[in-house]
């Protein structure tokens, strides 16, 4: 990490040469005849862009996510609604950190360079897996709100039980791979997700009074006040990390010896 640091401070101590407008002005219209001279490759259709870009994403990716969607299925069907409740609790902050690593897998494998001098570029290539796993994680939180809506009648149980969790653990994965460019970053995640999963369980422990507490509209506020602070740092986390990686910057730093 410090490593980086020192790279960046030097990066930033350099001087841009200025370029001569005469250069420039030269360089562009070669340019434009040597564009016109060449065939350009057709843009692929969107979709069957993200269906590309899904066949490149980890096997326990998806292994994870059919998981996770069986599982849902199972709970909705077989199981008691609060056991249910309970169980699906304690795996939405599994969501973060298994997803979005694998925004991070370019980094973490050596493979930017390679992506960024590809026909599409890293950031269309991280802007279609966000998409990709967004749509994803959307589909699981989606079985989460009909689950409690029907049974529950309210959102009450959805947005303590399923967002809340899934909301804090994602921002705070987005922030931990920004901040730490190294695999060290992957052991914070699973840290992240065993500090959540032991909050999970001590607010189960006092589910009596936190439904308590729910039922006055000054605490209902803030829990949705809560919720939109964490949708709110989801995006920005979200937004840098992305802008971190289109630019070549969220490089991770390599093990030495």
């Amino acid at each position: 990490m410090e490593r980086i640091k020192e790279v960046e401070r030097l990066l930033r101590e350099q001087k841009k040469p200025e370029p001569e407008k005469d250069k420039m002005e030269a360089c562009k219209i070669r340019m434009e005849g040597e564009l016109r001279q060449n065939v350009i490759l057709p843009s692929r259709p969107f979709l069957a862009r993200l269906w590309e870009t899904a066949g490149y994403f980890s096997g326990w990716t998806w292994g994870i996510f059919v998981f996770f969607c069986a599982a849902t299925i199972f709970l909705m069907l077989k199981v008691p609604y609060e056991n249910a409740l309970v169980v699906c609790s304690l795996f939405t902050p599994a969501l973060g950190v298994f997803f979005v690593p694998e925004l991070a897998r370019s980094f973490s494998e050596g493979m930017w360079e390679l992506e960024q001098s590809c026909y599409y570029s890293l950031g269309e290539i991280l802007a279609l897996k966000m998409i990709i796993l967004g749509m994803a994680s959307g589909i699981l939180i989606a079985f989460g709100a009909a689950v409690t809506r029907v049974e529950s009648g309210s959102f009450l149980d959805f947005e303590l039980w399923i967002c809340l969790p899934f909301l804090a653990v994602s921002s705070l994965s987005f922030f931990l791979l920004r901040k730490i460019r190294s695999r060290q970053a992957e052991y914070g995640l699973i840290g992240a997700d065993l500090m959540a999963a032991g909050v999970i369980i001590w607010m189960w422990s006092v589910k009596d009074e936190l439904y308590s507490l729910m039922e006055q509209r000054q605490t209902g506020l803030i829990l949705l006040a809560v919720l939109g602070i964490l949708s709110g740092t989801l995006i920005f986390n979200g937004v840098q990390f992305f802008r971190l990686a289109g630019n070549g910057e969220l490089v991770w730093e390599e093990e030495i010896g």
